[in-house]
């Protein structure tokens, strides 16, 4: 590729009055850069595209913020799903049949998936919940202000062995509340997994959960979960609770 073909690129998709579905808008960033390379490759001659084309492309053609190196993340995070094609310094990025397998399985879970429990439901919540954990593949995030070693071993451990050993996982609570053996527990699990990693920040408040690119929300905190009414609800729109997460994330204070 050359200079001026992220400019063709955008020309040939607005030529063939290319409609982009409103709901890419509210996917990750990883699903909306993976669908960006899918769009150029089924409709343009180049089958390819840099980080910065594809930036260009989804602030340009979908009014979608997402700065290159914000693109770049979410690549580095797909590369079993895409090809590199490295042309003197720069890396070139095309789909591949695992990338497109992800956005049509992305695309069968669109719709708002909500549980509800009603007063000492506590078992029903944890298997529901420990389902949803237990699916992950390479990403997981919990933020729950009180979050304990109890809770930790308890979902932690629904994942497979091989996926927990590898996988990224990140734990977010608040600086405020007693941690008790949560650090020690984790640290066990770090000398496996150099991925794992918990912060602290006082900011660390509503409590959600997020699976790969799916997103969840809980009311209470994982240790009481189903002592009361409570609720667990799928988010409709990721990209919103990923930034607030690299807000927080990103000024808080690693513990483990």
């Amino acid at each position: 590729m050359m200079e001026g073909d992220t400019e063709k690129i955008i020309s040939i998709l607005k030529s063939k009055n290319f409609s982009f579905s409103p709901s890419i808008s509210t996917k990750s960033t990883r699903y909306q850069v993976l669908w960006i390379l899918q769009t150029i490759k089924d409709n343009t001659p180049f089958k390819r595209a840099s980080s910065h084309t594809i930036s260009v492309v989804l602030s340009e053609l979908m009014e979608i913020d997402v700065d290159e190196k914000r693109a770049r993340g979410a690549l580095a995070k797909s590369l079993d799903m895409v090809k590199v094609h490295k042309e003197s310094d720069k890396a070139y990025y095309e789909i591949m049949i695992k990338g497109r397998q992800f956005l049509s399985n992305q695309s069968e879970e669109d719709a708002l998936s909500e549980r509800v429990y009603a007063k000492n439901s506590k078992y029903d919540f944890y298997q529901d919940f420990k389902g949803i954990v237990a699916n992950a593949k390479d990403r997981l995030f919990i933020s729950d202000a009180y979050l304990d070693d109890a809770s930790f071993e308890l979902y932690i451990n629904a994942l497979p062995i091989a996926i927990r050993n590898k996988m990224n996982i990140e734990l977010l609570i608040n600086s405020n509340n007693p941690k008790g053996n949560l650090c020690k527990v984790a640290n066990l699990l770090k000398s496996q997994n150099p991925k794992l990693e918990v912060r602290e920040s006082p900011d660390c408040h509503d409590r959600f959960l997020i699976v790969d690119d799916s997103a969840w929300i809980f009311v209470q905190s994982l240790k009481a979960a189903g002592n009361k009414p409570t609720y667990l609800v799928r988010m409709k729109n990721v990209s919103p609770l990923e930034s607030v997460f690299e807000s927080t994330w990103s000024n808080s204070k690693k513990i483990v």
